[in-house]
């Protein structure tokens, strides 16, 4: 099932952690009985930011939560109500949000931190609206940021996730990068960024934009991993350790 927003499903020592949820509850559920993934595996659930195409499926899937962490932006209450329609609605936005901040197992994320070991949040970051990336440390390899919309911008995640890890070499970048309209001098721009941090994969989903997606192909070849759709792709996966490999989900 294929909808707009990103929902990443990243599994370290058979412990998984479910990065942003994506728009369309039904459309997630879905895609999770698919690939044999009840929600009880989960351990933690991550928001990168608030925008309804990372965290619809939060307000209904939050019901069903009986001990999974929960780390939220610190700016859930600015979700405009506007946006908050009946796809999401359970009950009112405010009390649909205050339920998710009082649950027992809500962080509220302000400064980077580690959440798990070798897992690390950048911290809520300054954009339209805050926004929070994934890193993994893979000991002898390096990082890899998991981003949802790089609002922020990527050179500013990658900063951030350099600080709080104290590790310097990105290893690979998974997630959106919000360049989906950006003209070609900005795509320049980000590519040769791109490319002084020495990446060994790149997975390009979501907002990152056709062009984008087909200049960093045009840059790092085989290092960008995407399915015949010219994106991720749901229900597609990546393995990393012990061989750095990229499997279409087959229908």
């Amino acid at each position: 099932f294929a909808g707009l927003g990103q929902s990443l499903l990243l599994e370290i020592d058979e412990k998984k952690y479910l990065f942003d949820t994506a728009e369309n509850y039904d459309g997630l559920t879905y895609n999770m009985k698919r690939l044999e993934i009840a929600l009880t595996d989960i351990e933690t659930v991550i928001l990168s930011h608030n925008h309804l195409d990372h965290s619809g499926s939060l307000f209904k899937l939050a019901k069903r939560f009986t001990h999974q962490q929960l780390f939220l932006p610190p700016d859930m209450s600015s979700l405009e109500e506007k946006n908050y329609d009946i796809q999401y609605r359970t009950e009112p936005k405010e009390i649909a949000i205050q339920k998710l901040l009082a649950y027992k197992k809500t962080i509220i994320v302000q400064d980077g931190m580690q959440i798990a070991e070798n897992m690390y949040t950048t911290g809520a970051l300054e954009a339209s609206d805050k926004e929070q990336s994934l890193v993994v440390n893979i000991p002898g390899k390096g990082l890899v940021l998991l981003i949802g919309c790089a609002h922020p911008t990527l050179p500013v995640i990658v900063e951030h996730a350099k600080k709080v890890t104290k590790v310097e070499k990105i290893y690979g970048i998974i997630g959106g990068l919000h360049h989906i309209f950006a003209e070609d001098q900005k795509i320049a721009e980000l590519v040769q960024y791109m490319v002084s941090l020495d990446l060994e994969f790149i997975v390009p989903s979501h907002c990152t934009g056709y062009k984008t997606v087909r200049a960093l192909q045009d840059t790092f070849a085989q290092k960008v991993l995407v399915s015949l759709m010219g994106q991720f792709g749901s229900g597609n996966a990546v393995s990393i350790l012990p061989t750095l490999e990229f499997h279409q989900f087959k229908r």
